[in-house]
């Protein structure tokens, strides 16, 4: 058996991968860097995207490439704050009414995006379902007459719906609605999860909610109504922040890195006591109350989020009867349905929930994209490869890439290797693969001075590192050959522990968890995981039948 080991860097395939990435977007996503906020290191390069794009045999355009990764980008963007919010930033205001400004311009900004928004996102599903513009009027004077609150600060009702009538008969509107339509990069059954008049009428639904939840705010910040599932999310409240802090993301063809760059935005609310206008971003930064010890506006209200409104619920209290009809009316899993559909309009990226016309149609959504992944290499590989392949490869243990599952701010570390053997095993990181766990036990101790040394070491002191690798290895090798032990045929030689060691010690350095600087008695248990592949378990199984004695050996 030929053993491989080195660090694999992933490609993003088609179909397949992508759309089960995007699926479980939290389980596996590059978590930014809370002091890097200029630049949002979602890197093409380091997920193989220009690889993928010269090698896939699908002509893929590359603003399909750049959509994908500015979406991530917003997901990441959110889980950045949601880590923020752990350690409890405090945010401390001279003043209690500056902090209750401060929350209100907040609050305003969004139910003025999000009116936006959801405005043009209805104007445009009203064409799309051929709606006349008797029909369209007839909605708008619903929706304005029977959703908006009469405190709404920024615009009176009737400008409102004067400016959402105008949407439907001129040219102003050209909003994109979330789509799918001719992007190679998801499989074609995902337009079969229902007929396209009914996803439409779902989205169209959900978008009417939006509207409802933001219109409906009447402009007091401990009475949020209908806003709290939206002001909940994190990825939401991220990118409306960016967009008040005048940065957007935009794809840079050079680097091939997605990025946020300072750009002009119209996303500045200035309140003076109960009245909210839209202002220039001059007059917004000059009347913006500030905490104490102000760092940026960004930081400013990232902390507001985290103490504020992170954990906001519904009120009752003092609730018009209406609110409270509304807010008994909507059932636990339309919280999180408005907020993705929110998401998938600022996205372009749908909700392919939303799409499944019921529970079965969810699961052939989840599933649509390995099997569209698979069958298209089955056919492409089919004249290549004899049904006994792997038996000729080498089985390769490869460590999959950090970005696929590395939590900078956990208190723990773990390594994930895929056990491999061909390609077909190859091109799938860790999805659809069997997992198996096992701990390393090390004295937490150890692993605070540790790294506290190994920070010391200069770079090119190869001597000292390697006396510190040996030393480290030394603390895991035991729990390592004691798992190994238990094998009925272990996949790796005495070679791995250098290599779990020296993975180990990237993430204990990487790790921006006070965790490991504080020290504390016990022991940690280092999380070792292992995916094996569909290929390498047969070999495996077969080489278990051939040694013992259940099958005769051909070789």
């Amino acid at each position: 058996m030929i053993l491989k080991f080195r660090k694999k860097i992933p490609s993003i395939i088609s179909g397949s991968c992508i759309f089960m990435i995007m699926f479980s977007v939290y389980a596996d996503q590059k978590i930014l860097d809370v002091k890097n906020r200029a630049e949002l290191v979602y890197s093409a390069k380091k997920l193989g995207l220009a690889k993928f794009l010269n090698s896939d045999p699908l002509n893929v355009d590359k603003k399909y490439l750049n959509g994908l990764d500015g979406y991530r980008v917003l997901v990441s963007d959110g889980e950045r704050l949601k880590n923020y919010c752990f350690y409890k930033p405090e945010v401390v205001y001279n003043k209690y009414w500056d902090r209750v400004q401060a929350k209100r311009v907040l609050l305003t900004t969004l139910q003025f995006a999000g009116m936006r928004v959801s405005m043009k996102a209805i104007a445009a599903y009203s064409k799309e379902l051929n709606f006349s513009s008797e029909q369209y009027q007839t909605v708008v004077e619903k929706l304005v007459g029977g959703y908006c609150s009469k405190n709404i600060s920024l615009i009176s009702n009737d400008e409102l719906k004067k400016y959402f009538l105008e949407l439907y008969d001129t040219d102003e509107n050209k909003f994109e609605l979330p789509s799918i339509e001719g992007n190679p990069l998801f499989p074609e059954a995902l337009n079969g999860l229902d007929i396209r008049e009914n996803i439409l009428n779902r989205e169209f639904l959900y978008t009417v909610k939006l509207f409802r939840a933001f219109c409906s705010w009447g402009n007091a910040v401990e009475n949020l109504r209908l806003l709290v599932p939206l002001v909940k999310n994190p990825i939401i409240m991220a990118w409306l922040i960016r967009m008040i802090n005048n940065q957007s993301v935009v794809w840079d063809e050079k680097s091939e890195i997605a990025v946020a760059k300072e750009q002009d935005s119209d996303f500045h609310v200035t309140c003076r006591q109960l009245i909210c206008r839209k202002s220039s971003d001059h007059v917004f930064k000059e009347t913006l109350p500030r905490p104490i010890g102000e760092s940026s506006i960004q930081d400013d209200f990232d902390r507001v989020y985290c103490n504020d409104f992170q954990d906001a619920e519904f009120t009752y209290v003092n609730q018009s009867e209406t609110i409270k009809k509304w807010i008994d009316e909507q059932s636990f899993d339309e919280h999180y349905l408005m907020s993705s559909q929110f998401v998938a309009l600022i996205s372009k990226v749908p909700d392919f929930i939303i799409w499944s016309k019921d529970f079965v149609s969810a699961k052939t959504a989840l599933k649509a994209g390995m099997d569209s992944y698979i069958d298209r290499w089955v056919k492409s590989q089919s004249d290549r490869f004899s049904s006994d392949i792997f038996y000729e490869e080498p089985l390769a243990i490869e460590r999959v890439a950090d970005v696929y599952y590395l939590e900078p701010y956990a208190n723990s570390l773990k390594i994930v290797y895929d056990v491999n053997l061909g390609e077909f095993d190859q091109n799938t990181n860790m999805l659809g693969k069997i997992k198996l766990n096992f701990n390393i036990s090390v004295e937490h101790n150890f692993l605070v001075e540790f790294r506290a040394k190994w920070a010391e070491v200069a770079e090119e002191d190869s001597e000292k590192k390697e006396y510190y690798l040996a030393q480290f290895i030394k603390h895991i090798e035991g729990s390592v050959d004691k798992t190994r032990d238990k094998f009925k045929l272990p996949i790796w030689n005495k070679g791995l522990v250098k290599i779990i060691g020296n993975a180990l010690i990237d993430h204990l350095m990487e790790s921006k968890s006070s965790y490991f600087t504080i020290r504390k008695k016990g022991f940690d248990n280092l999380d070792i995981e292992l995916r094996y592949g569909t290929f390498a378990l047969k070999y495996l199984h077969y080489k278990y039948q051939t040694g013992s004695g259940l099958v005769e050996s051909n070789y």
